[in-house]
């Protein structure tokens, strides 16, 4: 049985199986992951958001994949970052779909006051 822990700044995710592994993602900005699946290969997949660019009160969604022995794949950034009063620009869950693309459910404050819903398909 597989058992995956989180913990921010920087995103740190240990995998505990057999002999296992223990890999730590991210930079010094804060990089925070709110959802992980393992994908049909063997690895994993992780979205959550992170501070870039313009610094604290800006976000933008961070997907990243692993192989299965928790080495970075690829990773991507999606949104141009917006300033919000309150929260950010938060990747909420990703799935894999059939076609090996991943689906992801997000909410920003961008916008005013209000939140939107994001719906993002790779």
């Amino acid at each position: 049985m597989k058992k995956i822990v989180f913990l921010t700044l920087p995103i740190f995710l240990a995998l505990y199986a057999g002999e296992g592994w223990v890999r730590t993602y991210g930079t010094e900005n804060t990089d925070v992951a709110t959802c992980v699946q393992q994908t049909s290969d063997g690895g994993y997949i992780a979205v959550g958001y992170r501070d870039l660019y313009y610094g604290p009160g800006y976000s933008h969604i961070w997907l990243l994949k692993t192989d299965s022995n928790g080495d970075t794949s690829w990773t991507r950034i999606y949104g141009k970052g917006f300033i919000i009063k309150e929260g950010y620009t938060k990747a909420n869950w990703v799935e894999q779909t059939l076609d090996g693309g991943y689906v992801i459910v997000a909410s920003t404050r961008s916008f005013g006051d209000s939140w939107s819903i994001w719906l993002l398909k790779t």
